[in-house]
């Protein structure tokens, strides 16, 4: 093995920056350096302006290229002008009637209550959610066989 002569070693302390001083590269024409604070305001100043102008120009590119299809397909199709209001309300009252108990209880059932003078039998519900679909259906058929 070939021994090799140590060489002097000397280390001195790093040092630490100063932060009472004010930094150097910002001077205002011969006045006083802008503070820390002053400075990181105006970065972000300029950080979120040139935000919000990419944002915007992202939004511009995006609504000129279009929808993409997949959003498309998820969507309900509009309705056609010949469809009545109180036809598409129905239709939203009843899907909500699906999804929540308390909206199946509070609008759906006493609409269907009020359109026969005899007592209808409250289809059975599911835990936390409305009737089943086939369970509606069947207390319309109740209703529409009534005299």
């Amino acid at each position: 093995m070939v021994a090799f002569p140590a060489l002097p070693v000397t280390l001195r302390p790093r040092q630490a920056p100063r932060l009472d001083r004010p930094r150097a590269l910002l001077w205002a024409h011969g006045r006083e350096p802008i503070t820390d604070v002053a400075t990181r305001l105006a970065a972000a100043l300029v950080l979120g302006l040139a935000l919000l102008q990419l944002r915007r120009a992202l939004a511009d590119r995006l609504a000129l290229a279009g929808a993409w299809a997949l959003d498309e397909a998820r969507g309900r199709p509009g309705a056609e002008p010949s469809v009545p209001y109180h036809v598409l309300e129905l239709a939203n009252d009843l899907r909500a009637a699906l999804r929540s108990r308390r909206h199946f209880e509070g609008v759906l059932w006493p609409r269907l209550a009020a359109l026969t003078p005899r007592p209808l039998v409250r289809p059975p519900v599911r835990l936390g959610r409305g009737p089943s679909l086939a369970s509606l259906r069947d207390v319309i058929a109740a209703i529409e066989k009534q005299p």
